[in-house]
C-alpha cells in the first residue's frame, strides 16, 4: 500500500484527505506573538479580522511534526509513501520534508520516499495530491505512480488568480517575479500565475476586479488549447459580493469544457495571509 503526506499549503480539497486518509502537515499562521497550526487552530475569519490592522506571517512545517507525519503512516505498515510539497521556490517546506524522508531512509533500507517538490502553490500542487490519490486507487505500483505524477510538474499543473492588493504579498516577501506595483488610484489589478520555475509572476493586468478575471479567463483559455484538463478547481477567499460574483464567472467559464472533476473551495489560513481577502483563482492538472 502507498500512503500520501503533503502539507497544508497544498491546499487539498477535505474530501479526498478524509477518503484517501491522506497525512497533512500543518504550517504555521502567527498573529504577534501567537502560533496557530494551519487549518486545525485557526480559521479564515480570525485572520482577517487581524489583517485589518496588522500583518500576519507564516513559518514552515515543523520538522518534528514532519516526522510524526511520516510515522504515523510507518505505523500502520506503509512502506512505501509519496510526499507532495509546495514549490520550493516559494516554501522552504519542500526541503523540510526532504530532510525527514533521508532520516526515514536511512534508519529502515525497506522504506521506499519520494517527495515532489510540484513547483506550484495551494490547490495548484494540491491537484497533484488528487492525482496522486487516484493513481494509489486504481492499484498503480509505486516506480509508475511516481513516474506518472513527475510528468506533471511543472507544465501539467497551472495556478492563475487575481488579487485586490498586493501588499500582503510584498509585506510577506512572496512577491517574486510579479511586475510593479497596482495603480490604486487607476483599479489596474494584477493577474498572477505560478511559473514553471515554482516563482509568481505577473500573466496579465487589467482595470478592475471583474475586467481583470475576464482577461484571466482568456488567458487560461489559451493555456487550455490542445489539452486534456482532467482536474480543475476554483479558490477563492473572503465571501464579499465582488468576490462571489467573481467565482460564478469562473463557475460558469469551466462550465464549457468537459473537466471530470472540479473542485471548489476557500484557501487555507497560511494562504489567505500572503494574498489577503478578495482572491479568486483557477487551478488545473492537465496533458
Amino acid at each position: 500500500m502507498i500512503g500520501i503526506i503533503t502539507d497544508s499549503a497544498s491546499d487539498t480539497p477535505k474530501e479526498i484527505i478524509k477518503k484517501y486518509s491522506i497525512e497533512v502537515v500543518p504550517l504555521r499562521v502567527i498573529l504577534g506573538e501567537e502560533s496557530y497550526k494551519d487549518d486545525i487552530e485557526i480559521d479564515e475569519k480570525t485572520c482577517l479580522e487581524y489583517m485589518k490592522h496588522d500583518f500576519a506571517k507564516t513559518s514552515l512545517t515543523p520538522y518534528d511534526d514532519v516526522k510524526i507525519g511520516f510515522k504515523k503512516l510507518i505505523d500502520k505498515g506503509i512502506k512505501e509513501i509519496i510526499a507532495i510539497n509546495v514549490s520550493s521556490n516559494i516554501s522552504g517546506t519542500y526541503n523540510v520534508f526532504r530532510l525527514v524522508a533521508e532520516e526515514f531512509l536511512k534508519l529502515d533500507s525497506s522504506l521506499k520516499i519520494e517527495v515532489i517538490n510540484t513547483y506550484s502553490i495551494s490547490i495548484g500542487s494540491g491537484l497533484l495530491v488528487c492525482k496522486a490519490a487516484e493513481l494509489v486507487e486504481k492499484g498503480i505500483n509505486f516506480k509508475e505512480a511516481v513516474q506518472i505524477l513527475k510528468k506533471y510538474v511543472p507544465e501539467g499543473l497551472s495556478v492563475y488568480y487575481v488579487i485586490p492588493t498586493l501588499k500582503f504579498l510584498k509585506a510577506g516577501g512572496r512577491i517574486g517575479y510579479v511586475s510593479g506595483t497596482i495603480g490604486d488610484i487607476l483599479n489596474i489589478k494584477p493577474i498572477i500565475e505560478v511559473g514553471n520555475d515554482g516563482f509568481y509572476h505577473t500573466a496579465g493586468k487589467a482595470r478592475g476586479i471583474k475586467k481583470t478575471v475576464d482577461k484571466m479567463i482568456q488567458i487560461i483559455t489559451e493555456f487550455w488549447k490542445g489539452k486534456d484538463i482532467e482536474i480543475a478547481a476554483i479558490y477563492h477567499s473572503s465571501d464579499s459580493q465582488k468576490t462571489m460574483e467573481c467565482v460564478s464567472l469562473l463557475k460558469d467559464f469551466l462550465g464549457n469544457y468537459n473537466i471530470k472533476k472540479v473542485y471548489m473551495d476557500k484557501i487555507v489560513p497560511s494562504m489567505l495571509v500572503h494574498v489577503g481577502p478578495g482572491l479568486v483563482g483557477v487551478a488545473s492538472l492537465v496533458k
